[in-house]
């Protein structure tokens, strides 16, 4: 069975401004010897960002981990946004969505 992203979610899936959550990525099975490599991106780079970028799941592992994090440099008038990220192996994944907003 081809490795896979089995699961991808993002805790918590709402924050301020300024705040940060955690990814936690999970592969359908064990990583190999030398790890797994998993792409991840964002779809609004200026509103939400995670890192790191190419994140490595242990060998013998199912599970890593990244910060996500909602810009504090938003512009003027900055409304409430959702921003989608993803985590892909070989261009295949899952996708996961974060609600960044104002601090109030």
């Amino acid at each position: 069975m081809a490795i896979a992203v089995a699961d991808f979610i993002i805790v918590p899936d709402h924050r301020s401004v300024g705040e940060g959550a955690t990814a936690t990525v999970t592969l359908n099975r064990a990583a190999d010897p030398g790890g797994q490599a998993v792409v991840l991106s964002t779809a609004n780079r200026d509103i939400a960002t995670i890192e790191p970028l190419t994140l490595t799941v242990p060998a013998g592992q199912t599970t890593a981990r990244a910060e996500v994090r909602c810009s504090s440099d938003v512009p003027s008038g900055f409304q409430k946004t959702i921003v989608i990220l993803e985590a892909k192996i070989g261009g295949v994944g899952k996708a996961w969505g974060i609600q960044c907003e104002p601090k109030n």
